[in-house]
Parts: C-alpha cells; sequence; structure tokens
C-alpha cells in the first residue's frame, strides 16, 4: 500500500474514532456509563496510536523533493523561446531568479529584454562573457555560461574570494567533495572565456598553476600554494585531476591579490 492511501485510511480512522470518542455518533456504546467510560478510554489510546503512526509516516517514509540542477544545452539569445529550445529559457531564467538577477517575475519561456538585462548583469557580476572572453558576445547564453550554470551545482568551493601575498606567498584552500585529487590554475580577470585546461595551457592563458603536484582531496578539503603573483585581480580555477585525461573544470571564481611592497 502506497504511503498517501495508508495516511488517508489512518487520517479517517481518528476522524471516526474521535466521534464516537465524544458521542458524536448514533452507536450504542454500551448499556451503562462505567462501560461507557472504558470504552471511551480504550477509544483514546487507539487515537493516540494512530496519531503516532501518522507523525511517523509524515517524518520518516514521505521523502522531501530535492531541487534538481539547472541544465542548458542550446544557444540562447534574444528571441529565443521555450518551444524551440526545448524549455531551456524558462530554466535559465529560474536560475537568474534563484540568483537574484531575474526579477521580471514569473519565467515567461520567452527570452525578451528582462531576461537580456538579467543574463548581462550576472555575466558582469561573474566576469566572463561568449564568445572567449569577447564583451561583444554580452548577453548570450552559450558554452561558458552552460559551464557556469554547470558549476553552481557542484559542491566544489574556494574559501578565499581576497588574499594578501605575505612573503611572496599565499595559500589557497576549499572543498571539492566530488574529486580525488585537484590542481588549481590562476587566469587573468580578462581570459574567461575558454576554459578547457588543454587549450588554457597550450596557449599559456594562465599566470600560474599548482603543476604536476599531486594535490589530494582528504576528507573533501584541500589547500594548495601560490608564489610570485603581482597584486591584481584574477580567476582562479578548480580542476579535476582525479583523472589527467579529462581534468573537467569544477569551479572558477574572482579573487583579488594584494601584493605588498
Amino acid at each position: 500500500m502506497c504511503v498517501s492511501t495508508r495516511v488517508m485510511r489512518l487520517m479517517g480512522m481518528v476522524v471516526l474514532f474521535s466521534m464516537l470518542a465524544i458521542g458524536g455518533g448514533q452507536v450504542v456504546l454500551a448499556d451503562t456509563n462505567t462501560s461507557q467510560a472504558a470504552l471511551i478510554q480504550k477509544l483514546l489510546v487507539m487515537i493516540q496510536q494512530l496519531q503516532a503512526q501518522l507523525q511517523l509516516l509524515g517524518t520518516t517514509n514521505v521523502a522531501t523533493p530535492q531541487s534538481a540542477c539547472t541544465s542548458i544545452t542550446h544557444l540562447l539569445t534574444i528571441g529565443s523561446t521555450d518551444a524551440v529550445t526545448g524549455g531551456d529559457v524558462t530554466r535559465l531564467q529560474k536560475f537568474l531568479a534563484e540568483k537574484g538577477y531575474f526579477t521580471y517575475g514569473a519565467p515567461t519561456g520567452y527570452f525578451g529584454q528582462a531576461t537580456l538585462n538579467a543574463v548581462r548583469l550576472w555575466q558582469d557580476t561573474e566576469h566572463f562573457y561568449e564568445p572567449y572572453g569577447n564583451p561583444a558576445g554580452r548577453g548570450v547564453v552559450s558554452t561558458r555560461s552552460w559551464e557556469k550554470i554547470a558549476e553552481s551545482c557542484t559542491s566544489t568551493t574556494i574559501d578565499q574570494q581576497s588574499v594578501t601575498s605575505v612573503g611572496n606567498s599565499f595559500t589557497l584552500s576549499g572543498t571539492a567533495s566530488d574529486a580525488k585529487s585537484i590542481f588549481v590554475a590562476i587566469v587573468p580577470h580578462y581570459q574567461t572565456g575558454e576554459t578547457d585546461w588543454r587549450s588554457v595551457y597550450t596557449t599559456g592563458s594562465y599566470v600560474a598553476f599548482t603543476g604536476d603536484t599531486v594535490n589530494k582531496v582528504v576528507n573533501g578539503k584541500w589547500s594548495v600554494q601560490f608564489t610570485g603573483l603581482r597584486g591584481d585581480t584574477y580567476e582562479a580555477r578548480v580542476y579535476d585531476n582525479s583523472n589527467p585525461t579529462t581534468q573537467r573544470l569544477l569551479l572558477s571564481q574572482t579573487l583579488t591579490v594584494t601584493a605588498p611592497e
């Protein structure tokens, strides 16, 4: 029997027994006041037991729905609709609303000016554009935006948003519960388009990275050290090094480095 059916039947029994216990029904319970009192007491005990079962069902057997991660797979721009993109516009609007960028109201499924403004604000805040960091693509939702949305579903974090280089070095730390080892790359804040590590490494589009050192994730936590970075605003990227052939991007985050003279 499914949980909802059991709950409904138990609730019905509670109501019936309650009516009988308070004399709301027309059933003749007994010939004497003594026997009536005894029966009512038994019914009250049964009611308490049924209420306890209802509480148990409500707390242990009924699963709480979990929100799913947002997945966008279509190129979205002004004029895009749910009908053409399989609902991606609505998913984008919900994602932006949760982040506080889309304030138009309920999702419309149409990529209009309000959605364009929200996307631009999101990209400006996160310091990335489409394609390949070109500000001309401001407001377009393509591969980099898909990655950014996917990153929001990971359990990877960077503890620091700003650091001070002491003795020409500083430490970054964070969490990565879905990776066995990681490495961190530091790229210029304007180099936010290309994220595939092979391309970034081949083109030299990075300032520093943790090299071939195995940075193990222990109990879901990691820590790495950098030296020689001058004061500036960068983008710190955490890559999954559990499988060196893929090295997928887990998280990118703006990092401000202060380097005292």
